[in-house]
Order: C-alpha cells, then structure tokens, then sequence
C-alpha cells in the first residue's frame, strides 16, 4: 500500500448487526471508521480513505455492544523514483568572449504521497546543493525544470513526509573530444 491511498477492511466473529469501531494504532489515518456487522456479525469491505503516511500500523475493530476484538497489521510504503531529462543547452558569456555552456535539465519524481513536499538537489562540482521544493500533485508526482551547469551530476528528490529518497544519475558517456571553451560570434 503506498501513501495516500485508501485501504479495505473486513472483519467476522461480532455481534449480528452490531456497530463496530475501525481505529488505527497510531492516530496517524484519521478519525475512527464505523462499520456494521451484518446477520453473521461480518462486515466487509470497509474502504478507509484517510492517508497514512509511511510505516507500519495496526488496524483495530472493536464490536461496540459484545466488546469482541480483532486486528490486522497494515505496511504502507513508498515506491519512489526520480528521472533527468536534458531539455536544452544554452551559451551563457559574452558576444564574442569566453564563456560556458548551462544546461536545462527536468527532474521528475513519482511515488511521493498527495500534498507530499519534495525537496530537489544536486551534488556537482562536489557537494550536495538543494535547488527547489515543491508540492507533489494527487498523482504523487513532483517535476522541477533547472539550469545547471555541469552534464554529469548526481539528483536526489526527498520526501517532506518521512517518506525516504528518490536519487538518479546523469552520468552519460562524454565525447572523447570537447572544448572547455569557446567564443561566441
């Protein structure tokens, strides 16, 4: 189960038409879900919409008139995954003078719960160096578009909820030959 996702929860052995009180251990997922048990003192399918963050929890029923207890351990993890993209390559010196090549380059990372901040950085020339954080959308998905100037460097996209770190590599194979510098006419 990832973050912000809703979860299903059925349960037997209560009171027939009873009303049964879905609790989670942490407090964490919202407010207590009410269920009712049916003729068997079954209920089923039970959809908690609240979102729980990243960890691991316990599900509670407590049949409210016989007292009859039962629980369910419930694993919500993130899957997270961060992507570069190359989107352009501009001079930036003087007309004429030398300069250096920036490049723009978009990050893309997903599995982040709803609402999640992700916080982007980078390590070239040599230390980690953060560059912007945003707000995931209801997808999970967060995107920045930056100018940096080095072709190979490492990324990270850090979850804001505790959710842990989607890293990435743009390593690519550099030509044998390429100037360090060069005039711009």
């Amino acid at each position: 189960m990832y973050p912000g996702t809703s979860f299903t929860v059925s349960g037997t052995g209560f009171a027939p038409g009873e009303q049964v009180q879905l609790t989670e251990s942490q407090g964490s997922c919202g407010s207590p879900v009410p269920a009712t048990a049916d003729s068997s003192g079954s209920f089923s399918e039970v959809t908690v919409t609240e979102s729980c963050g990243s960890g691991n929890y316990t599900v509670s029923a407590q049949g409210q008139s016989s007292r009859a207890q039962a629980t369910a351990s419930l694993t919500v993890a993130c899957q997270l995954s961060l992507q570069i993209t190359q989107t352009g390559e501009t001079w930036a010196g003087p007309p004429g003078g030398i300069g250096w090549t920036v490049y723009s380059y978009r990050l893309d990372a997903t599995g982040f719960p709803d609402g999640d901040t992700v916080t982007f950085s980078w390590d070239a020339p040599g230390s980690r160096t953060e560059l912007e954080t945003v707000t995931a959308d209801n997808s999970g998905n967060a995107s920045i578009t930056t100018p940096l100037t080095a072709e190979r460097f490492n990324a990270w996209a850090e979850s804001g909820q505790g959710c842990g770190t989607a890293t990435a590599s743009n390593w690519g194979v550099t030509p044998v030959a390429k100037l360090a510098a060069r005039t711009q006419p």
